[in-house]
């Protein structure tokens, strides 16, 4: 499935684009395109997660944290509510 958009370009955008194109041999709707599908491809994980870089850098006793996550974080809640309270 494909969808149509419209975009408005200042004139020189559009010589740029244009000259881009023609110099790839292609339209501007087909260099825009090609051009769109390489910026949004996938990130490495480690750049599109800002946790990456901390994993393998954490110590965590439970083994069993996948299954009790909510548990342990509402310990810790708990904990820090009553500290400060």
């Amino acid at each position: 499935m494909t969808k149509t958009i419209t975009i408005e370009l200042a004139n020189e955008l559009e010589h740029k684009l244009e000259a881009q194109a023609m110099h790839q041999k292609k339209t501007i709707e087909e260099f825009v395109v090609e051009w769109l599908a390489v910026q949004i491809s996938p990130l490495p994980l480690s750049e599109s997660d800002p946790i990456m870089p901390l994993v393998g850098t954490l110590s965590f006793s439970a083994g069993d944290l996948a299954k009790r996550h909510d548990e342990y974080l509402g310990a810790a809640v708990y904990e820090e509510i009553n500290r400060a309270g």
